[in-house]
Protein backbone atom coordinates (compact mmCIF):
# COMPACT_ATOMS: atom_id res chain seq x y z
CA UNK A 1 0.00 0.00 0.00
CA UNK A 2 1.64 3.49 -1.28
CA UNK A 3 1.81 5.90 1.80
CA UNK A 4 -0.89 7.97 0.30
CA UNK A 5 -3.47 5.32 -0.13
CA UNK A 6 -2.95 4.15 3.61
CA UNK A 7 -3.20 7.99 4.78
CA UNK A 8 -6.11 8.79 2.93
CA UNK A 9 -7.25 5.34 4.78
CA UNK A 10 -6.82 6.29 8.05
CA UNK A 11 -6.32 9.80 7.42
CA UNK A 12 -8.70 10.78 10.49
CA UNK A 13 -7.53 8.17 13.04
CA UNK A 14 -4.19 9.02 12.17
CA UNK A 15 -4.15 13.09 11.76
CA UNK A 16 -5.65 15.30 13.67
CA UNK A 17 -8.78 16.84 12.20
CA UNK A 18 -11.19 19.34 12.67
CA UNK A 19 -14.67 18.56 12.58
CA UNK A 20 -17.31 21.66 11.99
CA UNK A 21 -20.43 21.15 14.47
CA UNK A 22 -23.02 20.48 11.91
CA UNK A 23 -25.80 23.03 14.00
CA UNK A 24 -23.24 26.22 13.89
CA UNK A 25 -23.31 26.24 10.32
CA UNK A 26 -26.90 24.95 9.69
CA UNK A 27 -27.71 28.23 8.43
CA UNK A 28 -25.07 27.77 5.65
CA UNK A 29 -25.78 23.97 4.39
CA UNK A 30 -28.00 21.13 4.66
CA UNK A 31 -28.80 19.17 7.79
CA UNK A 32 -26.90 16.64 5.38
CA UNK A 33 -23.50 17.88 5.01
CA UNK A 34 -21.23 17.36 7.59
CA UNK A 35 -18.07 19.43 7.37
CA UNK A 36 -14.79 17.60 7.94
CA UNK A 37 -11.38 18.64 7.78
CA UNK A 38 -7.83 20.49 8.73
CA UNK A 39 -6.81 22.80 10.84
CA UNK A 40 -4.25 25.03 8.91
CA UNK A 41 -2.31 27.15 10.96
CA UNK A 42 0.49 28.97 8.54
CA UNK A 43 -1.17 32.51 10.09
CA UNK A 44 -1.71 31.01 13.17
CA UNK A 45 1.99 32.41 14.50
CA UNK A 46 3.41 35.48 13.17
CA UNK A 47 6.84 33.96 14.45
CA UNK A 48 6.43 30.96 11.71
CA UNK A 49 3.58 32.65 9.50
CA UNK A 50 3.93 31.00 5.73
CA UNK A 51 1.84 31.36 2.67
CA UNK A 52 -0.90 28.94 1.97
CA UNK A 53 -0.06 25.52 -0.35
CA UNK A 54 -2.21 24.69 -2.91
CA UNK A 55 -0.81 21.68 -2.60
CA UNK A 56 -2.11 21.31 0.87
CA UNK A 57 -6.05 22.25 -0.77
CA UNK A 58 -5.26 19.30 -3.24
CA UNK A 59 -4.31 16.76 -0.69
CA UNK A 60 -7.17 17.84 1.61
CA UNK A 61 -9.78 17.64 -1.48
CA UNK A 62 -8.43 14.10 -2.75
CA UNK A 63 -8.79 12.69 0.63
CA UNK A 64 -12.84 13.81 0.61
CA UNK A 65 -12.67 16.84 3.00
CA UNK A 66 -14.11 19.80 2.54
CA UNK A 67 -13.08 22.38 5.18
CA UNK A 68 -10.49 23.68 6.56
CA UNK A 69 -10.03 26.44 9.45
CA UNK A 70 -7.95 29.18 9.31
CA UNK A 71 -7.29 30.22 12.82
CA UNK A 72 -5.81 33.36 12.32
CA UNK A 73 -3.53 36.22 14.28
CA UNK A 74 -3.92 39.93 13.71
CA UNK A 75 -0.49 39.88 14.42
CA UNK A 76 0.25 37.96 11.09
CA UNK A 77 -0.75 41.34 8.91
CA UNK A 78 -0.98 43.89 11.80
CA UNK A 79 0.95 45.08 14.96
CA UNK A 80 1.18 44.52 18.61
CA UNK A 81 1.91 48.33 18.85
CA UNK A 82 0.03 49.78 15.71
CA UNK A 83 -3.53 47.94 15.46
CA UNK A 84 -4.60 49.58 12.35
CA UNK A 85 -1.61 49.14 10.44
CA UNK A 86 -2.49 46.67 7.14
CA UNK A 87 0.32 44.56 5.59
CA UNK A 88 -1.42 43.96 1.96
CA UNK A 89 0.85 41.07 1.46
CA UNK A 90 -0.26 38.97 3.99
CA UNK A 91 -3.62 39.78 3.54
CA UNK A 92 -3.56 38.66 -0.49
CA UNK A 93 -1.71 34.86 1.23
CA UNK A 94 -5.18 34.81 2.96
CA UNK A 95 -6.85 35.80 0.02
CA UNK A 96 -5.12 32.77 -1.71
CA UNK A 97 -6.41 30.64 0.49
CA UNK A 98 -10.05 31.92 0.03
CA UNK A 99 -9.73 31.09 -3.69
CA UNK A 100 -8.20 27.84 -3.24
CA UNK A 101 -10.95 26.48 -1.50
CA UNK A 102 -13.42 28.00 -4.06
CA UNK A 103 -11.20 25.91 -6.51
CA UNK A 104 -11.12 22.72 -4.58
CA UNK A 105 -14.31 23.00 -3.11
CA UNK A 106 -13.23 23.52 0.05
CA UNK A 107 -15.27 25.51 2.74
CA UNK A 108 -12.86 28.17 4.67
CA UNK A 109 -13.39 29.08 7.95
CA UNK A 110 -11.66 32.66 8.61
CA UNK A 111 -10.99 32.10 12.77
CA UNK A 112 -10.09 35.09 14.50
CA UNK A 113 -7.97 33.31 16.56
CA UNK A 114 -6.19 36.46 18.20
CA UNK A 115 -7.61 39.72 17.52
CA UNK A 116 -6.96 43.22 19.74
CA UNK A 117 -7.68 42.91 23.43
CA UNK A 118 -8.55 38.94 23.31
CA UNK A 119 -6.81 35.21 22.82
CA UNK A 120 -7.82 32.48 24.54
CA UNK A 121 -3.74 31.14 23.86
CA UNK A 122 -0.80 33.11 25.76
CA UNK A 123 0.86 35.17 25.47
CA UNK A 124 -2.40 37.40 26.43
CA UNK A 125 -3.41 40.82 25.27
CA UNK A 126 -2.57 43.97 27.39
CA UNK A 127 -6.00 45.16 27.17
CA UNK A 128 -9.11 43.23 27.37
CA UNK A 129 -11.49 43.84 24.37
CA UNK A 130 -14.65 43.22 26.45
CA UNK A 131 -13.67 45.86 28.63
CA UNK A 132 -11.55 48.36 26.06
CA UNK A 133 -13.42 50.87 23.51
CA UNK A 134 -10.09 50.90 21.74
CA UNK A 135 -9.56 47.54 21.46
CA UNK A 136 -13.42 46.94 20.25
CA UNK A 137 -12.74 49.76 18.25
CA UNK A 138 -9.74 48.01 16.42
CA UNK A 139 -11.33 44.93 16.40
CA UNK A 140 -13.92 46.09 14.91
CA UNK A 141 -11.64 47.54 12.32
CA UNK A 142 -9.70 44.17 11.23
CA UNK A 143 -13.21 42.53 11.22
CA UNK A 144 -14.97 44.96 8.87
CA UNK A 145 -11.64 44.83 6.70
CA UNK A 146 -12.16 41.60 6.22
CA UNK A 147 -15.72 41.41 5.79
CA UNK A 148 -15.43 44.00 3.06
CA UNK A 149 -12.50 41.91 1.03
CA UNK A 150 -14.90 39.15 1.08
CA UNK A 151 -18.30 40.54 0.69
CA UNK A 152 -18.76 38.77 -3.12
CA UNK A 153 -17.80 35.71 -1.88
CA UNK A 154 -20.15 32.96 -1.25
CA UNK A 155 -21.14 31.52 2.36
CA UNK A 156 -21.00 28.27 0.76
CA UNK A 157 -17.48 28.30 0.67
CA UNK A 158 -16.61 30.86 3.11
CA UNK A 159 -17.64 31.91 7.23
CA UNK A 160 -16.32 34.06 9.86
CA UNK A 161 -15.37 33.21 13.45
CA UNK A 162 -14.97 36.89 14.88
CA UNK A 163 -13.45 35.17 18.27
CA UNK A 164 -12.26 32.49 18.67
CA UNK A 165 -13.65 30.57 22.50
CA UNK A 166 -14.53 34.03 23.82
CA UNK A 167 -14.54 34.38 27.36
CA UNK A 168 -17.38 34.12 29.81
CA UNK A 169 -18.89 37.32 30.56
CA UNK A 170 -21.44 38.70 32.94
CA UNK A 171 -24.83 38.17 32.54
CA UNK A 172 -25.78 41.97 32.50
CA UNK A 173 -23.09 42.49 29.69
CA UNK A 174 -25.43 40.43 26.98
CA UNK A 175 -28.18 40.53 24.95
CA UNK A 176 -30.30 37.92 23.45
CA UNK A 177 -30.63 38.13 19.73
CA UNK A 178 -31.70 35.49 17.91
CA UNK A 179 -31.99 32.77 20.38
CA UNK A 180 -28.43 33.58 21.08
CA UNK A 181 -26.81 35.71 23.99
CA UNK A 182 -24.60 37.80 22.43
CA UNK A 183 -22.32 40.76 23.99
CA UNK A 184 -23.60 43.87 23.72
CA UNK A 185 -21.56 45.96 22.51
CA UNK A 186 -20.48 43.64 19.79
CA UNK A 187 -23.86 42.86 18.61
CA UNK A 188 -24.25 46.29 17.73
CA UNK A 189 -21.30 46.15 16.11
CA UNK A 190 -22.62 43.53 14.15
CA UNK A 191 -25.89 44.64 13.37
CA UNK A 192 -24.11 47.42 11.94
CA UNK A 193 -22.03 45.80 9.15
CA UNK A 194 -24.64 42.34 8.66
Amino acid sequence: MQRRDFLRNVGTLGLLSYIAPQDAYAALFSKEKTLKGFNLLNKFNPDFQTPFSEKDFEIIAEWGFNFVRLPLSYWCWSKKDNWYHVDEKTLKEIDKAVELGQKYKIHVNLNFHRVPGYCINPPHEKVNLFDSADALDACTFHWKLFTERYKDYSSKYLSFNLINEAPSIADEKYEEYKGYKLDRKMLNILLKYK
